[in-house]
């Protein structure tokens, strides 16, 4: 999959349905690869709500929104790969204010979906 697949379809399904990680239930994957620009925000929030966040809160909340997402793998026997962007972006390059800038959260791992084991991970920093 791509970065937004993991997230209910066009913001507007339940966040339940958990169409990605049902399709790949339903078709038996073993290997579920993600790639990702995941951001702190959205590059439409409005300034002030570019807050950084310690880099160790960033990943640990970027891993449990996934884990949730794949909550209907959890205990099959899976393995869940992402790669995700590091660094950031200036803003301006999307119309938006100079002094904005987008920070990835560079959280790219390896997790056995069966125990929910963390088997290898970076992030932001590392």
């Amino acid at each position: 999959g791509i970065c937004m697949d993991i997230n209910p379809r066009e913001f507007k399904a339940p966040f339940d349905a958990y169409e990605f990680a049902e399709f790949h239930r339903q078709v038996g994957s073993r290997l579920v690869v993600l790639s990702a620009s995941w951001c702190s925000n959205h590059p439409d929030d409005p300034p002030e709500a570019f807050v950084r966040k310690p880099d160790s809160q960033v990943y640990v909340e970027t891993l449990c929104y996934w884990l949730d997402r794949l909550l209907p793998l959890h205990g099959r026997d899976v393995i869940f790969v992402c790669s995700n962007r590091i660094g950031e972006e200036d803003l301006q390059l999307l119309g938006r204010e100079a002094s904005v800038r987008n920070r990835f959260t560079g959280c790219s791992c390896v997790i056995s979906l069966r125990d929910q084991t963390v088997l290898g991970a970076l992030g932001a920093s590392d």
